[in-house]
């Protein structure tokens, strides 16, 4: 086998682009591995709660799309703009939820499969059910731990919330 590493095809932290032959023959190795046969599985999905949310599946192992995913609510409609992107072995399944419903997200065993050509698994597919909620109660701060009296200038504070929470438009003022 003869590995091809065309200049700047790898860059570093800082944007440097690899300039070959800098890799050597004895400076990398690779094992082939056994025939791949079995199926990938759903390790987790992390559920979408709020409208603009995503459904995201996490899987075993690398993924590809087959069918997607068929997404249907508690009336047995689809939702608008249904839409599967993939991120290695996770998978983002979007739509256009409504406020209030309940969904079903059918993953068949056509729905995805691994690179090496296997199906998802098991046999009979998996189910993941969710609801799109209201949020409108802001997160509370749950618990704090601080350095009290003298401490150095690297020394952390923790803030815990009642909930996940993102980066707002203000900011921790000490």
């Amino acid at each position: 086998v003869h590995v091809v590493v065309p200049a700047g095809a790898v860059l570093d932290a800082a944007s440097v682009p690899n300039a070959l032959p800098a890799i050597q023959g004895p400076e990398y190795s690779f094992t082939v591995l056994e025939e791949d046969l079995l199926a990938p599985r759903l390790d987790y999905a992390d559920h979408p709660r709020l409208a603009s949310d995503a459904l995201w599946l996490h899987f075993s192992e690398a993924v590809r799309l087959g069918t997607g995913v068929a997404v249907k609510d508690e009336r047995g409609e689809t939702p608008g703009n249904v839409t599967t992107s993939l991120f290695g072995s996770s998978a983002r399944v979007g739509a256009s939820w409504a406020l209030g419903a309940t969904y079903r997200a059918v993953i068949s065993p056509s729905s995805f499969r691994d690179m090496a050509g296997n199906g998802f698994g098991p046999p009979g597919g998996t189910v993941v059910e969710f609801a799109i909620t209201d949020d409108d109660v802001p997160p509370r701060l749950a618990h704090e731990w601080s350095a009290n009296g003298e401490v150095h200038p690297s020394d952390a504070f923790l803030l815990m919330f009642n909930e996940a929470v993102q980066h707002g438009a203000g900011q921790v003022s000490l």
